[in-house]
């Protein structure tokens, strides 16, 4: 491999032949994680490679025997049929980003364990349910509490501005005061409406260990007076409201969930929801997306996307369960490129820190919105 840039298009190019989908952002990402490395170390070489190109469970599996068969001349089989894969990637644009350069003190093996984060290994489906018991009891008490602070804006009467009904009692008491004129008509107070929550979960197998959590939360507040849209992502986003609307406590998780491929990109599934859902987002939407933040490069478009969803809506909380841990710092390409954009950050992995999060009024009006 002493030509590592020549020979990075001819390993592409071998692996497209045998049904792997590269895009140009690829190369640029296996240049970057091996700029940092050391190439005399193959095993190294061959997992950041891996981390890269790899996209699902069944390409995770034959990457060796293909890296083995382009570096070392042994035989892999016969190329499999290509699959067609769904790639955001490509679908928005995002194989023209740049990955984000690693930072100099990133090296070798703690690279390959920052990116792990990224792999179709850690991608691939697990099971994911309803909490159920006294488990999902609790938690129930806590999100009710939320729901009852959520932020509300004023119900929007149809009609001409001021057209809306006179408060009779009112006009004539304030009459009274005046003498006997009513002066001033005086209209009834606007009743608040319900809260419009759009929560967006990261699914991806970083988040693995909190995705129960992060579902049996959705599934509750859906069952409260919130008008609320669930979605899921990993590399893609998929609507989950009519698939958690079915749920039922203590079975796996159906529906769009199983369709999700392997992998973590968190711009393309934003870009998504700005694009192709714009019609749930409104200047009354509180956007709430939980994600550790480890994505595969592309920190512009999660900063293009963070800023017009700001614009778009009332407020955006990012729930980071990851930040719960001791000594954390947001570290990732990708939730440094969020962080500017947020209204809160917060540190939410379980029913007990999300119920300390209500109490503290994290999820109240008093948070200062993003407007």
């Amino acid at each position: 491999m002493s030509r590592p840039a020549t020979s990075l298009a001819a390993f592409a190019a071998h692996l497209s032949a045998h049904g792997f989908t590269v895009v140009p952002s690829d190369s640029v990402a296996a240049a970057t994680v091996l700029a940092t490395a050391d190439l005399a170390d193959r095993a190294l070489v061959r997992l950041l490679l891996k981390l890269v190109y790899a996209r699902s469970a069944q390409q995770w599996q034959r990457f060796d025997a293909l890296f083995d068969e382009f570096f070392l001349q042994r035989s892999a089989g016969p190329p499999m049929r290509r699959v067609a894969e769904r790639d955001d990637a490509v679908a928005s644009g995002f194989g023209r980003g740049q990955l984000a350069r690693p930072e100099p003190r990133t090296r070798g093996r703690d690279l390959a364990r920052a990116r792990l984060a990224y792999s179709p290994r850690w991608g691939e489906r697990f099971d994911i349910a309803v909490w159920e018991g006294a488990q999902l009891q609790a938690l129930r008490s806590v999100v009710r509490r939320m729901a009852e602070v959520l932020p509300r804006r004023p119900r929007v009467r149809r009609g001409a501005p001021g057209a809306g009904r006179l408060d009779l009692r009112r006009t004539v008491h304030a009459g009274i005061a005046r003498g006997g004129d009513p002066l001033v008509l005086l209209e009834r107070a606007r009743a608040p409406g319900r809260p419009m929550v759009v929560m967006v979960l990261d699914l991806s197998g970083s988040m693995r260990e909190h995705g129960s959590f992060l579902v049996s939360w959705a599934w509750t507040l859906l069952r409260t007076q919130t008008r609320l849209e669930v979605f899921a992502f990993s590399t893609d986003l998929v609507r989950m409201t009519p698939a958690l609307r079915a749920a039922r406590p203590g079975r796996p998780l159906g529906g769009p969930w199983d369709d999700l491929p392997g992998g973590t990109r968190i711009g393309p599934a934003l870009d998504t929801l700005l694009h192709r859902y714009r019609d749930v987002l409104s200047h009354q939407t509180t956007l709430l997306i939980a994600s550790d933040g480890f994505d595969a490069g592309g920190a512009p478009l999660i900063d293009r996307t963070m800023r017009a969803l700001k614009a778009q809506v009332f407020a955006v909380w990012w729930i980071n369960p990851a930040a719960a841990s001791p000594g954390y710092e947001p570290r990732a390409a990708g939730i440094r490129a969020a962080l500017p954009h947020v209204t809160a950050h917060l540190a939410v992995h379980s029913a007990a820190a999300l119920n300390t999060a209500v109490a503290a009024g994290n999820f109240g009006p008093g948070a200062h919105p993003s407007r």
